[in-house]
């Protein structure tokens, strides 16, 4: 079977060209992002055009991986050439802020919204939310959830004979957004008691200022290929955001793959991945207080029943080998239908 996608480069749409690849299932690819900079941007449009009119003909599914805003123009490109051609469509938004985008579109967007992307064969949505949210607007597509998965590394899996000893991890951009400053805060009223260190880029200038500190929280970036042994060395992800753009953030997933429960907030579609006092624990957005008290909840007699669940969690809803076999089968499906 031959397939089409077009996209970022999304960790997750690489494991899907990778698992393709397994699988020894051929695809044409056309990167809607061909050009970055300047003004040669305005070329890809009319680069995803000709490039779909070139390989169309040769493929029996057209899968359209887009983020929210080029959506609003790639979804309906491709579903008129699929449908010229006779080929079968399936489209997939990144990320969870399709929902919002799609309530402010005009009665104009709305309408081709609805005539296109509501008429594909699959649509595929990273979150619950978003599933129930377009499964009430109607339209003939199959709905389904394709949440964000990683893959497993078993190897990296934090020791479970290794005594809990209270060490935080934040692993993201920091900015006020995404919680940091609430993080210090509550690394502040714990003292002693507790280890936490973030590593990521400094986006905000009012965190510069750790950079200058001689063993203090912040550990720097780590490279790709450093992540998961770095987070296996701690007990508990931290990611207190309230950032607008927030979606499933994948490393919440990466955690739970090495067996580390999480504490997050109670923000946007976080909640799907928490089951909370299972797998960790949610928490008020910019709330000290709330951190504090989550922190202080774990300790050696329930850590073990924790971390273990947030492996089990990981091996049956996250798994990327698992997420995408189901996917495959889904695409395959609409050869019989």
């Amino acid at each position: 079977m031959d397939f089409q996608k077009t996209g970022g480069a999304r960790i997750s749409f690489s494991y899907l060209l990778d698992f393709m690849e397994r699988r020894q299932r051929s695809y044409y690819l056309v990167n809607s992002r061909r050009y970055e900079r300047g003004w040669k941007k305005w070329w890809n449009p009319i680069y995803v055009l000709l490039a779909m009119l070139r390989c169309v003909g040769r493929v029996e599914v057209v899968f359209v991986n887009e983020s929210k805003g080029g959506a609003s123009f790639l979804f309906p490109l491709a579903y008129y050439l699929a449908r010229a051609f006779g080929k079968r469509l399936i489209v997939r938004p990144f990320g969870s802020g399709l929902k919002e985008h799609y309530q402010r579109y005009g009665a104009l967007q709305r309408a081709l919204f609805h005539r296109t992307v509501l008429r594909a064969d699959i649509f595929y949505l990273q979150t619950r939310d978003l599933l129930h949210f377009f499964a009430e607007l109607g339209g003939p597509a199959r709905k389904l959830q394709l949440p964000t998965s990683r893959e497993a590394h078993p190897e990296q899996a934090r020791p479970s004979d290794r005594p809990y000893a209270a060490r935080f991890v934040y692993l993201g951009q920091l900015k006020k957004s995404k919680g940091v400053g609430v993080l210090l805060a509550a690394a502040a009223e714990l003292g002693s008691a507790a280890t936490v260190h973030l590593y990521g880029a400094l986006e905000d200038a009012d965190f510069e200022y750790l950079k200058d500190q001689t063993d203090g929280p912040y550990r720097g970036l780590l490279r790709k290929e450093e992540v998961l042994a770095r987070l296996r060395e701690y007990d508990v992800l931290v990611l207190p955001t309230w950032f607008v753009g927030e979606g499933y953030p994948g490393v919440l997933i990466e955690a739970y793959a090495l067996g580390l429960p999480v504490i997050a907030s109670r923000w946007k579609a976080i909640p799907e991945l928490v089951r909370e006092g299972e797998t960790g624990w949610l928490v008020e957005p910019q709330s000290v207080a709330d951190l504090v008290a989550a922190m202080r909840r774990f300790d050696a007699s329930n850590y073990p029943t924790l971390s273990q669940n947030a492996r089990r969690y990981f091996e049956s809803d996250f798994d990327a080998e698992r997420v995408l076999e189901r996917v495959l089968q889904e695409i395959e499906s609409l050869r019989d239908e």
